[in-house]
């Protein structure tokens, strides 16, 4: 992990060096002092605190990550798994394991014009949570479109754009 000083206008320096052996990590996500990890070949996404001391790890009962977002608190984290859904965990007190908020599923379009181009390898191809923290838009895989998704209202869908041809 790099740092980058604002103040220094020279090149950034190495902060820290983390390895993780057998975790080919795919996506990472950084927030109020807390890393989040996962690997589109394991089913766990893994936390760490400040100074990348290790923290209870998330797991997604059988289904591999495919993105995932920290709000700018860090005391959310939504992740996306390879068969398009979202999950809503909390992260308030960051020693104890996660806690699923909500999960939401893409809609059956969404399903329908996935299941069509499933050879570009993910389903999301982008999270990330808006500076409010209560919307967080989700961008599906190739030529898919996106879903704007209210996380104050257990996963509710906001918006939804239609596919769009690259």
């Amino acid at each position: 992990l790099w740092e980058i000083l604002q103040e220094d206008s020279h090149a950034p320096r190495l902060a820290s060096r983390l390895s993780m052996t057998n975790f080919p990590v795919s996506k990472l996500s950084t927030a109020a002092g807390l890393v989040a990890a996962s690997s589109r070949q394991s089913t766990e996404v893994r936390l760490f605190g400040r100074n990348l001391t290790r923290l209870p790890p998330l797991r997604t009962r059988g289904k591999f990550v495919d993105d995932l977002a920290l709000d700018a608190n860090g005391e959310r984290l939504a992740v996306g798994t390879i068969d398009g859904q979202v999950s809503l965990y909390s992260l308030e007190d960051p020693e104890e394991a996660p806690t699923r908020l909500f999960r939401a599923t893409c809609t059956e379009s969404y399903m329908q014009t996935r299941s069509s181009s499933s050879s570009f390898g993910s389903f999301f191809s982008g999270f990330h949570f808006l500076p409010s923290g209560k919307l967080l838009v989700a961008v599906h895989g190739k030529g898919s479109g996106a879903a704007l998704i209210d996380v104050d209202s257990s996963g509710a869908l906001a918006a939804e754009s239609k596919p769009w041809i690259c």
